[in-house]
């Protein structure tokens, strides 16, 4: 898919200071969603070429670093995802984000395809900053983009 197959990408961060979670989308340039895109359609490839039928995800389980699995959103571990997913279109803010980087529970990208399908692909934080690999973000005029030039 490239980022003409949907009406709507956003990127966001789910905050947890104790007990109150708070999304928030950041604004992002084309460049970031492109990013996104690669990266859903990446993990797309994967989870489609594993032949196996998937298997019932358990957060008890130990699982390898690959395996096609799935879970129901309606466990009481992913409530603030079924919330997400549901219920909520979090507000596009501003925040300064390094204030928040010690609280951020997960990154979340929202894909809402032309047709209408909705998908969230949710990575912790240190999981989305390894998808990341050379590809570095920078705030820039409050909006997140994507760094072209060489570093």
């Amino acid at each position: 898919m490239t980022i003409e197959d949907f009406s709507s990408i956003s990127f966001g961060i789910c905050i947890k200071i104790g007990n109150d979670i708070i999304h928030n989308k950041i604004p992002i340039d084309n460049s970031v969603k492109e990013t996104l895109v690669d990266m859903r359609n990446s993990f797309s490839d994967s989870y489609d070429s594993i032949p196996d039928e998937p298997e019932q995800f358990s957060p008890i389980e130990k699982y390898s670093s690959v395996e096609k699995l799935s879970v129901s959103l309606n466990q009481d571990y992913l409530a603030s995802i079924n919330d997400l997913f549901h219920h909520q279109n979090p507000p596009l803010n501003n925040i300064d984000l390094s204030e928040y980087l010690p609280f951020v529970d997960y990154y979340f990208a929202e894909f809402i395809h032309n047709n209408g399908a909705k998908t969230i692909g949710v990575k912790r934080p240190n999981q989305f900053k390894a998808l990341l690999k050379k590809r570095i973000v920078r705030l820039w005029n409050d909006t997140l983009q994507a760094v072209e030039d060489d570093v």
